[in-house]
């Protein structure tokens, strides 16, 4: 007969990668990464994204999706830019400007993503994305669907 394995301790705690057993109360929870400014970002997906009209999406942008459909995303609602308002070809800082909103610009937005920093950014139809921290009341309240 083959040896059983020993016995984990009384007072030891499952691993993270362990998945809850039957009684348990143990709960795998995601980690949330920390905080990181857009403009700060280092990584590089290798996957460029796709040109738009205004110009070449950057070295840096890791954004390929294009834009949400609009008969998909049929929403819209004003916000208002806070100082001045970069326009970019994907919801990244590291994503190319396209134009930029100077302060109190009324700007239609349509949807919003949250990109893998955890930031948010809405879509402003035909023009591109604008980071939601630069407009007055958080952008748009509906999810983009692709």
């Amino acid at each position: 007969m083959p040896p059983r394995p020993p016995l984990p301790d009384a007072g030891s705690q499952p691993s993270p990668t362990d998945g809850p057993t039957k009684g348990s109360t143990h709960v795998r929870t995601a980690r949330r990464r920390p905080h990181r400014p857009d403009s700060t970002a280092t990584h590089r997906t290798g996957r460029r994204g796709r040109t738009r009209p205004g110009g070449d999406p950057g070295p840096d942008c890791p954004w390929y999706q294009g834009a949400p459909p609009s008969n998909l995303n049929p929403y819209s609602s004003t916000d208002y830019a806070v100082g001045s308002a970069p326009i970019r070809v994907g919801p990244y800082g590291s994503c190319t400007a396209v134009s930029t909103k100077p302060s109190g610009t009324a700007i239609t937005v349509n949807c919003y993503i949250t990109n893998s920093y955890g930031n948010t950014w809405s879509y402003i139809r035909g023009s591109g994305w604008v980071y939601d921290g630069n407009l007055r009341n958080g952008g748009s309240t509906h999810p983009c669907r692709f």
